[in-house]
């Protein structure tokens, strides 16, 4: 999907903007080994355009207690990073997450998921980067070029 994103005009990401956006959120029903594709693309691309709900869809998706979390935080980290002190605003929920994967002791993943976490916190708490963020709904009523 992230070639399909990668692709679309300003047209199109006003039109498709939204069902991007919903289709972050749920886990498939169906071919759950390979959802996170289609889920990752749609938060790159969401952070990307600074899109204020991508905030906290990145933190819904790393899914700790889930399979292949490893495939999973990384990206979900670089994407929150980019929205700079705006993600401050997620850092409650970021720590729960480093909680449930401290909780989950003795897996080296784990541990390896906690480093990354605490070096995302310490990033966005430290940033002094501040793009313009928009919803959804804002980046939709912007007008087609």
């Amino acid at each position: 999907m992230s070639k399909a994103y990668e692709r679309l005009t300003d047209a199109d990401l006003v039109a498709l903007l939204p069902d991007i956006a919903k289709a972050v959120a749920p886990l498939a029903p169906s071919n759950e080994m390979f959802a996170d594709g289609v889920r990752l693309a749609g938060l790159d691309l969401l952070s990307r355009l600074h899109i204020r709900e991508g905030m906290t869809l990145c933190v819904s998706v790393m899914e700790p207690a889930r399979w292949g979390a490893g495939n999973r935080v990384e990206p979900c980290v670089k994407y929150l990073q980019r929205y700079g002190t705006h993600a401050q605003a997620v850092l409650p929920q970021l720590r729960e997450v480093r909680a449930q994967f401290a909780g989950a002791a003795g897996r080296k993943a784990n541990s390896e998921h906690v480093e990354q976490m605490d070096k995302c916190i310490a990033a966005i708490e430290s940033s002094t980067t501040a793009p313009t963020l928009v919803s959804v709904a804002e980046f939709k009523a912007r007008p087609a070029e």
